[in-house]
């Protein structure tokens, strides 16, 4: 068992808030996955503020197999930022490439490359405008997250040899 050698327990604010947004936008693809639209006002409009345009329609399974790695990559920065937990850790800092990596594709306008049929104007000016700030801001908690975890000791209930007694 490992205990904070500083004290501090607790996850960093900028991880803390990442991993709360991950498990925000990964609640956002549950509900999408049982047929709402929110915060859009129809499906139509979802899809092509989203996706890029009406034809591009994810199945259920789809919109969950997306929250279910949101969730996961969520729970991975939070483990991350609290200890030195080095599978948590490892997949934070793959979190942290890939947002970043997704940042940068949609600053430079290349999604439609990654993501074919997502031409709508609506999307590309989220995706410039909101999706990749995003990105490259979640990409950053995580990041720290893995930096600023808390040095931890395993050592429990350690005490000083004693010396034997000579009678």
């Amino acid at each position: 068992m490992t205990i904070p050698a500083s004290g501090r327990g607790t996850p960093q604010a900028p991880a803390t808030a990442a991993a709360a947004t991950l498990a925000l936008i990964a609640g956002l693809h549950v509900a999408w996955a049982h047929g709402s639209s929110v915060p859009f006002r129809d499906r139509a409009s979802l899809h092509d503020a989203v996706l890029g345009g009406p034809a591009n329609r994810p199945s259920s399974v789809a919109c969950y197999t997306v929250a279910v790695t949101l969730a996961a990559s969520s729970t991975a920065v939070l483990r991350a930022s609290a200890s030195h937990d080095r599978p948590s850790r490892l997949i934070a800092q793959g979190v942290a490439l890939t947002l970043a990596a997704r940042a940068i594709i949609g600053f430079a306008g290349m999604t439609e490359r990654y993501m074919p049929g997502a031409t709508s104007n609506t999307f590309r000016r989220l995706d410039r405008r909101i999706y990749s700030p995003l990105c490259m801001t979640l990409a950053i908690g995580a990041a720290l997250a893995t930096r600023n975890a808390p040095r931890t000791s395993t050592r429990i209930g350690y005490h000083r040899r004693r010396s034997p007694r000579t009678s």
